[in-house]
């Protein structure tokens, strides 16, 4: 919950700053505000450990698996959330992310749908890319359990609403230069 805790402030920051409706002088002031008040209780918790052990999270061992291994686990873990085990390989990751990134490009979301639609997926993907760094990271750096779907569960639905928004924008995408019966089908 720490890991989740630490993003979610991360994420809320960020969309205060970017997708607030208001002057920047207020969002700064909204982002002091939010910040002083989601960062207080983590902010106890450490302090309290601090008294306790001596330091603020708490003594941690060096990992036994490399930055390599801990992306190999990654997309082993999630990959078969969302495709059948028999099509996972390196090729398909790296495909996988090709696609994506071509869809990004292609599709654009600020062009077709402006700042407002952007929003819809942006505090997801934000979600998404930092949760899943921090895990790859501080895995690879402190020693505890390799990446599973016990650490990653927190980017599940996150996911699922992003694949479901990207899915509706290839669909629209489709319908603009295909016949619709084809589409439709």
């Amino acid at each position: 919950t720490r890991y989740t805790g630490i993003i979610i402030i991360l994420t809320g920051l960020i969309n205060i700053l970017y997708w607030g409706k208001i002057t920047l002088k207020d969002k700064l002031k909204h982002s002091f505000i939010f910040l002083f008040l989601t960062c207080l209780p983590i902010g106890v918790w450490c302090i309290r450990n601090y008294f306790l052990s001596g330091t603020l999270v708490g003594q941690r061992a060096q990992s036994s698996y490399s930055l390599f291994d801990n992306l190999k686990f990654f997309f082993n873990t999630i990959l078969p959330w969302y495709l059948p085990v028999d099509l996972i390989s390196p090729y398909l990751i790296f495909i996988i992310l090709v696609i994506v990134s071509w869809m990004f490009m292609e599709l654009d979301l600020r062009k077709t749908s402006g700042k407002d639609g952007l929003k819809l997926i942006g505090p997801s993907l934000i979600f998404v890319i930092f949760y899943s760094g921090i895990i790859i990271i501080s895995s690879t750096t402190t020693a505890y359990d390799h990446i599973s779907s016990r650490l990653l569960s927190p980017i599940y639905i996150p996911i699922i609403y992003t694949l479901f928004l990207i899915a509706d924008k290839i669909h629209q995408w489709l319908a603009k230069y295909l016949p619709r019966k084809l589409v439709t089908a």
